[in-house]
């Protein structure tokens, strides 16, 4: 005996709504970096600005992995979803989501703004001078940063960290919204 109310979890595929949602998300990663970029936000000169940076980008991450599992729990599944499929769903939203992040990137540093690059360590390197680093550690830090600023530097670090970043925050928000179904219901159904 099935419960009307809920669906059967192998019946519903959750790839309609991980590549509906990892698509929007990407878009609004590329919004806001647009908006960084134009703003200047985009560039550290203070450190207050690169932790805000940070804390945006995080909490636009969360938010993100937290409404697909969420819509996907209670639009398609019934309102249960296990650890597992949770976590694929969080996973793999956040993973396309910053997938299409990386290539606009890519495309960005690449053809829209070649100069972005340049300005970017400029300003840093004035950042650096105005903290009271030292002439070498500004160069070994500059350094660093041009190879990542080229276009196949910052495809490669979002092929390299999205994974990471995405299973990390798709594994937290998995533990806390999974909801499994009552036993109740799984005995009735057998």
């Amino acid at each position: 005996m099935t419960n009307l109310n809920v669906p059967d979890s192998a019946s519903v595929s959750p790839w309609p709504s991980i590549l509906r949602l990892g698509l929007i998300g990407g878009l609004i990663f590329i919004v806001v970096a647009m908006v960084s970029n134009l703003t200047g936000f985009s560039v550290p000169t203070s450190m207050m600005g690169v932790i805000a940076s940070l804390v945006v980008s995080i909490a636009l991450a969360v938010g993100l992995c937290i409404y697909a599992v969420r819509q996907h729990r209670e639009q398609e599944l019934g309102g249960y979803i296990t650890f597992p499929r949770a976590l694929l769903v969080g996973f793999m939203v956040l993973l396309i989501a910053s997938l299409v992040s990386g290539v606009f990137n890519y495309m960005y540093v690449g053809f829209i703004d070649p100069g972005f690059a340049e300005a970017a360590i400029q300003k840093t390197s004035e950042w650096m001078e105005s903290m009271g680093m030292t002439a070498s550690q500004i160069e070994e830090q500059l350094t660093a940063m041009e190879a990542r600023l080229t276009p196949m530097g910052m495809l490669k670090q979002s092929l390299i960290g999205a994974p990471i970043i995405s299973l990390i925050i798709g594994l937290i928000v998995a533990a806390v919204m999974k909801r499994n179904r009552p036993v109740l219901d799984d005995v009735l159904d057998n």
